[in-house]
Order: structure tokens, then C-alpha cells, then sequence
């Protein structure tokens, strides 16, 4: 079997060892070398004169892969899948521009509005309508400062929780950064 070294291998010499990484499955290694044979292999691409011991610590960390290995075509997978089969939900929610902090390059004007009951009312629509397709949520809060209508904020959240009880039980749900609040 014929091995190189991987395309997306990136690496890094430190007093006496070096730190290597596969950015296409995130492997991070570190390893002394000291004949410097590592070096050498991460120079030149060859895995010639490299103990084996260290060529199979490499192959087993996807350092060095096949070479019939596209790595190209597994790092188009990979993004397919995170893109298309993705099993979470990411909510961005903006419960209102209100603010108390009157920062001087904030774009905000200092008329404060708040989400109306509608608007929160079909995003819990939605999540009801939705909610069973995933096997996370992750509801982050955004705008001013959500908390200054912590009253509308606090039923939201346990109308969000509801949701996920009944749709789907064993769904995660996380709730940022305002969920310590509730603990």
C-alpha cells in the first residue's frame, strides 16, 4: 500500500517537537523527532527513511493517508453533509433594539420597540410545525439588551420549552446566553 502525506496537513515546529494537524477531520498530534525524520518527511512529502513506528502513529492520525485517497472529494462530503443533513436548528432571536447601555457607536436609535405577541407567536408556530425534524435546538438571543423585557423574554422561553417537551422529548435544547436566568 502506497501512503502520503495528507493534503490538508498542517504543521508546526516547536523547541522539540512538532504539532500536526488534519484540518479535513481535526485531528492535532504532537510528536518528538529526534533525528529529525519528521521534518524531513513534512519537507520533502516522502515518507522514505521514516521509522515505522512514527509512520504508523502518522497513518493512524490521518497524517498520512492512502494514495488513492481524494481528500478533495471528502472535504465536498463533509460539507454536504454539515449543509444538507444537518440535525440542527439554530435560532437567532431578536426580542427587541431596546438598550440601556447608550454605547456611542451603536447604529441603534433610542426609540426602543419590542417584539409583539404575533411575531413570537408564529416563531412558536414554526418551532411547533418543525421542531420534530431535529435533534437540537439552539435558540440564541439577539438586540439590544433581551432582558429588559425579561417578563415577554422568560414566557417565550418556557413556551420554546413546551414546544420541545411535546413535539419532540428527547430533543436538546439549548438556550443562550440568557438561559442562566433559569438555573
Amino acid at each position: 500500500m502506497k501512503i502520503r502525506l495528507g493534503k490538508f496537513v498542517n504543521w508546526d515546529k516547536c523547541e522539540d517537537y512538532i504539532i500536526l494537524s488534519n484540518l479535513l477531520d481535526g485531528n492535532v498530534i504532537k510528536l518528538k523527532s529526534p533525528d529529525n525524520s519528521v521534518e524531513r518527511l513534512l519537507e520533502s512529502r516522502s515518507v522514505e527513511n521514516v521509522d515505522d513506528r512514527i509512520i504508523k502513529v502518522l497513518y493512524e492520525n490521518n497524517i498520512l493517508v492512502d494514495d488513492d485517497i481524494n481528500e478533495d472529494e471528502l472535504i465536498d462530503q463533509k460539507y454536504y453533509k454539515a449543509v444538507y443533513d444537518n440535525r440542527e436548528l439554530h435560532l437567532v432571536i431578536y426580542p427587541t433594539t431596546a438598550c440601556n447601555l447608550r454605547c456611542k457607536y451603536c447604529w441603534e436609535s433610542n426609540t426602543p420597540s419590542f417584539m409583539s405577541e404575533e411575531v413570537k407567536d408564529r416563531i412558536l408556530k414554526f418551532l411547533k410545525r418543525e421542531v420534530r425534524y431535529y435533534k437540537s435546538l439552539f435558540v440564541s438571543w439577539f438586540g439590544g439588551e433581551p432582558l429588559l423585557d425579561k417578563k415577554f423574554l422568560i414566557n417565550f422561553v418556557q413556551d420554546i420549552k413546551r414546544i420541545c417537551l411535546e413535539e419532540k422529548p428527547h430533543l436538546s435544547l439549548i438556550l443562550l446566553p440568557t438561559d442562566i436566568i433559569w438555573i
